[in-house]
């Protein structure tokens, strides 16, 4: 895959990104080859995938291994052989990945801006265009593994017959690591509150991340109207 860094489109905010640009691409690829084994040979059916914690001795050594392997190039022949660990290490590898991007993947003023636009009383279409246009403001590589990340949710989510894992487990499980705060203490209360795992929910459910809405129930792609009352179902489930 080829990146063009997160210049542009917001990509110098802050003077940081041009550093975190690297950083985003390295990230990018150990965690598509995570997605890339989990989604092989039925592994997203594995109950309580990324509930169920794996070894944490295991998942650091896993990651150092993947990232080092990362840092070679896209070209450069996979090295680290997956077939060997356990399906609750490679998951807990990706989310380990996923929270230890610096800077967060949406800026804080931006992120609290959608948090807020959730807990609006606007209609849903109101809030997802307010969500696509926050959204559009990211760096290109950050808005596209947001992307690559949510789309591989929706595959754990349509296991959720045998993974035990709806679209509110997973994004309780998730939003702590994609809708990060800049600040520790920030993004404890608004995970403790729900109002990230909410967050999360209408990106995953809705069209404002990807080309389509998703209903958590029949795992199909449909017009936002007819997923707007799963959606509001699933979010009263977080709280």
């Amino acid at each position: 895959m080829s990146w063009s860094g997160e210049r542009g489109r917001g990509g110098d905010r802050d003077g940081v990104f041009d550093i975190a640009s690297m950083r985003t691409e390295l990230s990018m690829r150990v965690i598509r080859r995570c997605t890339d084994w989990l989604q092989k040979k039925n592994r997203l059916g594995e109950e309580g995938i990324f509930r169920v914690n794996g070894s944490v001795a295991r998942i650091k050594v896993l990651k150092e291994k993947l990232s080092e392997e990362a840092s070679l190039g896209d070209k450069a022949t996979p090295e680290v052989d997956l077939d060997g660990e356990l399906i609750h290490t490679v998951a807990g590898t990706l989310k380990k990945v996923l929270v230890e991007i610096e800077p967060p993947l949406v800026p804080a003023t931006d992120l609290e801006t959608l948090v807020d636009a959730q807990f609006s009383s606007d209609e849903v279409s109101v809030r997802i265009e307010i969500f696509r246009r926050i959204l559009k403001k990211l760096p290109p590589a950050r808005l596209e593994l947001l992307r690559h990340v949510f789309s591989f949710l929706r595959l754990v989510v349509a296991q959720q017959a045998s993974n035990r894992m709806n679209a509110g487990n997973v994004c309780r499980v998730f939003a702590a690591a994609v809708l990060r705060h800049e600040d520790p203490t920030r993004s404890v209360l608004l995970l403790a509150s729900g109002r990230l795992s909410a967050a999360a929910l209408s990106l995953l459910l809705s069209d404002a991340l990807l080309p389509a809405c998703f209903h958590p129930l029949s795992f199909t792609h449909s017009r936002l109207e007819e997923v707007e009352e799963a959606m509001e179902e699933a979010a009263a489930s977080l709280t």
